[in-house]
């Protein structure tokens, strides 16, 4: 089922240290993607080397994956602490942090396309207001990097969910924010758990369903969707 237009949007953060600039710095950065995710696999296999390469081996990335060197949720603390150097991920695991961050990382059905987000990021305001928020609640501590959207986002189920109607009495995973706002005024449950749950929660039947940015490394599951 696909519910709207739901983007993910990625914001990549780094520590604003002086050591960042210094020859030869490993730059730890956590993911929130899984080990066995196609976009881990680019991420770390394809994107990581090119700092390195562009930098002259001055500055290199060590990629890990989602919940690696800390749950997600702390991933912004992590990196002001200095145990992280960076991440990427979305701002809506973070809206505890700063709520504005539920409207920045999931805006449910708020864009007609994923080039159209785009746009709104580095032609727009985007990148400025998630800079902003993170300065309120971490001072200068932050750098947004940039960000950049998924297409539309899908949506796994073990039972039948045709209609919106059909999401209520349900219990759904989802992510802080807009996303689980809606699930809930349909008449759902949600629980948010990391997308290394979501597999075995569905199988198990934990879940009814869950918003899940690709459903491919679910493929196993008989899923009605």
């Amino acid at each position: 089922m696909k519910f709207g237009l739901w983007f993910a949007t990625t914001a990549i953060a780094v520590a604003m240290t002086g050591s960042a600039l210094a020859e030869g710095v490993v730059i730890k950065i956590q993911t929130s993607d899984r080990a066995g995710d196609e976009t881990y696999r680019i991420q770390k296999d394809e994107w990581t080397p090119k700092l390195a390469e562009m930098t002259g081996g001055a500055v290199s990335i060590e990629f890990f994956a989602d919940g690696q060197i800390v749950p997600r949720k702390e991933t912004v603390p992590a990196i002001t602490a200095g145990i992280l150097g960076g991440h990427i991920t979305s701002m809506e695991y973070h809206t505890g942090l700063e709520p504005g961050f539920a409207l920045l990382g999931g805006l449910v059905a708020g864009y007609e396309s994923a080039d159209q987000e785009q746009m709104f990021y580095f032609n727009g305001p985007g990148v400025a207001l998630a800079q902003e928020g993170y300065d309120k609640t971490f001072g200068k501590k932050i750098h947004v990097i940039g960000a950049g959207p998924y297409n539309r986002e899908a949506f796994v189920a073990k039972v039948p969910i045709r209609a919106f109607a059909d999401l209520k009495g349900k219990k759904l995973r989802a992510p802080e924010g807009l996303v689980a706002e809606v699930f809930r005024r349909a008449g759902a449950a949600t629980v948010a758990m990391p997308t290394t749950e979501i597999f075995t929660a569905i199988e198990k039947g934990v879940v009814d369903g869950a918003d899940c940015v690709t459903s491919a490394p679910m493929e196993q599951i008989e899923l009605i969707a």
